[in-house]
């Protein structure tokens, strides 16, 4: 009981991610704009370790809300490149990676407490979430399909409100394995539909699995569900490719 009781809203936090992040997955690996996820997120974190150096880490509402507004202006950043320097987007996003990765390395080098709060960040505490994560992430989602619902052209202020909410859940290396590993694994399929069940079938397996074998080996459960989820990836990958050389196509 003590170990369903510990793993179970890990596991719902897992379900919560999965619902929005493989839909934009398939939506950021067409645009072939596949670093926007880390910037975006990395852009959130920021907004995090900020908030830590202001000590307001025991502020959830003044740390969503500078995690947001971090998030959401570099989103609105990556809106004005597109739109003037659409050739050259991939490389203005990685820029934008390493530029506030860099800025938040060098707020977190006077903090005693540096390697704990980056550690959070990139391989965030799924284990640990609570009931009450779980809720304001549900709010941040249900806002983002508001938004959606009535004006389907701002993608990168929807994608940034998500990310902001699933940083802070899982941490920025699950956020990245969640959007992109199904979108690659899925890539071959035709019809968008298939898309979306398979890579939610791998989120699901990649999720239990990981956090499965993360309480069997007493690991951290990211690394666990990310190598779970490339696993999977490969695999899917694996049986297209037999597939195929079969029908001999």
């Amino acid at each position: 009981m003590d170990n369903l009781t510990l793993w179970l809203p890990a596991w719902l936090a897992g379900c919560l991610v999965m619902l929005t992040h493989v839909p934009l997955g398939q939506r950021v690996l067409q645009q072939g704009v596949i670093f926007l996820d880390l910037a975006i997120a990395q852009a959130a974190g920021l907004g995090v370790i900020i908030a830590y150096a202001l000590e307001l880490n025991t502020q959830i509402y003044a740390i969503q809300a500078i995690a947001l507004i971090s998030a959401l202006i570099m989103a609105f950043i990556f809106q004005l490149l597109e739109k003037y320097q659409s050739h050259h987007l991939e490389a203005w996003i990685g820029c934008s990676f390493v530029i506030t990765a860099s800025i938040g390395l060098w707020i977190l080098s006077g903090s005693a407490h540096a390697g704990e709060h980056l550690r959070e960040i990139l391989m965030g505490q799924i284990l640990w979430v609570t009931p009450y994560q779980l809720s304001i992430t549900l709010l941040f989602y249900l806002f983002a399909s508001i938004l959606l619902w009535f004006n389907r052209q701002h993608f990168y202020l929807i994608f940034a409100i998500c990310i902001t909410a699933t940083v802070q859940l899982v941490g920025i290396y699950l956020v990245f394995a969640t959007l992109i590993m199904p979108a690659l694994a899925t890539a071959h399929l035709s019809s968008v539909s298939n898309k979306l069940w398979r890579g939610y079938g791998l989120c699901l397996f990649a999720y239990t699995s990981g956090i499965l074998l993360s309480q069997c080996f007493d690991a951290p459960a990211s690394p666990m569900i990310i190598i779970s989820m490339a696993a999977g990836t490969i695999g899917l990958l694996s049986i297209h490719y037999f597939k195929r050389r079969i029908a001999g196509v």
